[in-house]
């Protein structure tokens, strides 16, 4: 696995402030409907990777994707009792077209995290960086 210590800039966390405006603003969501390929037969769009500390935010930025109609898959909304965390979330990125990551000091200090980042790259799955400062 690839050391995913130092990101590069453009996923660097942004102030609170401006994480807001960008929810409000929508550019994330035009940003990620740029991203999305085309396999509309898929169950979910969106993977939104995100650490436990940032839920939050992660459900923000979920309820603002899903209200222009893009389907999300989140944890641990999404996850079914009695199935296994860690085999939920590997298919739910390889069968998703697009991943938003909240990225934050948590997420750059997460051991999940880089994980689910290496299965989006290795499946050649976009990855649109969303920051946050906390």
């Amino acid at each position: 696995m690839a050391d995913r210590g130092a990101y590069p800039d453009y996923i660097s966390p942004v102030p609170q402030a401006e994480t807001t405006q960008r929810i409000a603003g929508r550019p994330l969501v035009k940003t990620v409907l740029q991203s999305l390929p085309l396999h509309p037969k898929m169950p979910h769009d969106v993977f939104i990777s995100h650490a436990s500390e940032d839920k939050t935010i992660a459900d923000m930025v979920c309820a603002t994707l899903e209200q222009q109609g893009i389907r999300c898959w989140i944890a641990p909304r999404d996850i079914q009792p009695g199935v296994d965390w860690r085999a939920a979330i590997v298919a739910a990125i390889k069968s998703s077209r697009c991943m938003v990551l909240v990225f934050s000091d948590k997420a750059n200090a997460s051991s999940h995290i880089p994980r689910e980042l290496d299965l989006a790259f290795d499946g050649e799955i976009p990855v649109v960086p969303f920051g946050s400062s906390r």
